[in-house]
């Protein structure tokens, strides 16, 4: 409205970036904290970047995986510093 450019001139040259700029982040984002095998359950039902260390773990090694479960203990440390290069 400000600078008065056409409809068509937004539709075709802005409206693209607003579109492919966050799904691009989203993508970037969650495909590294997949690969990087960081994306935890934080217990309120969003999945973001937070260390893996349920009450199971008391007392075991980082890494290392308590017999009867699959997910080893201390998982996703670099987490946080991907969360602060990318959130």
């Amino acid at each position: 409205v400000k600078y008065k450019k056409p409809d068509r001139y937004i539709r075709s040259k802005v409206e693209p970036f607003l579109h492919g700029v966050p799904i691009a982040y989203a993508l970037i984002y969650s495909t590294t904290l997949l690969a990087k095998r960081n994306l935890n359950d934080g217990g309120g039902g969003s999945c973001y970047a937070p260390v893996y260390n349920p009450p199971h773990c008391i007392g075991y090694e980082d890494e290392k995986t308590r017999d009867g479960f699959n997910i080893p203990c201390g998982r996703g440390h670099d987490g946080a510093v991907l969360f602060s290069y990318l959130g």
